[in-house]
């Protein structure tokens, strides 16, 4: 289809380009037995924002309603920046919640935390570095080390879920 298209346009020969370098990039980490983190698949991402900009601004040269299209992309771009500001907020709560009560579980003597999984899972978002409910888990380490407890758990905690944050 590219080359068909490249005939015509040679531009085309660019989106070819980058439509086979991301779906190489995406066989490649099909391929690893772990997956891969998702910080670590910016790359292929860019590839593919890139590759439909390109499309999206061919397709903005040659439509005849412009003005609506812009009216279109810029109200979905104040409404998707909207709904990230609110996961953001939500997660800083969620987040300032769980440091309020390490520090107040701290205080009773207590060096083992159990945290709900749902606690680190936005509207539409989690993030890459997630922990998990196996002990010897490298981002459990982590998290046990940086708050200074002996054993940090994904779990479900009742008194966690009737906490109020300070």
């Amino acid at each position: 289809m590219f080359l068909r298209l490249a005939k015509i346009d040679f531009k085309f020969y660019a989106f070819g380009v980058l439509f086979l370098s991301w779906v190489f990039i995406g066989a490649i980490i099909f391929q690893l037995p772990l997956g891969l983190p998702k910080r670590a698949q910016l790359g292929g991402n860019l590839i593919l924002y890139a590759l439909l900009l390109g499309m999206f601004l061919d397709f903005y040269a040659r439509c005849s309603f412009k003005i609506w299209l812009k009216r279109l992309v810029f109200i979905s771009l104040i409404l998707s920046t909207i709904a990230c500001m609110l996961n953001w907020g939500y997660m800083s709560y969620k987040w300032h919640k769980m440091e309020s009560y390490i520090a107040y579980k701290k205080s009773l003597g207590a060096r083992e935390v159990t945290i709900p999984w749902d606690n680190f899972i936005g509207f539409y978002h989690s993030d890459w570095g997630l922990p998990s409910t196996r002990e010897d888990f490298w981002v459990n380490e982590l998290y046990a080390k940086h708050y200074g407890l002996d054993r940090f758990m994904l779990g479900e905690n009742e008194e966690f879920r009737h906490f109020k944050r300070k």
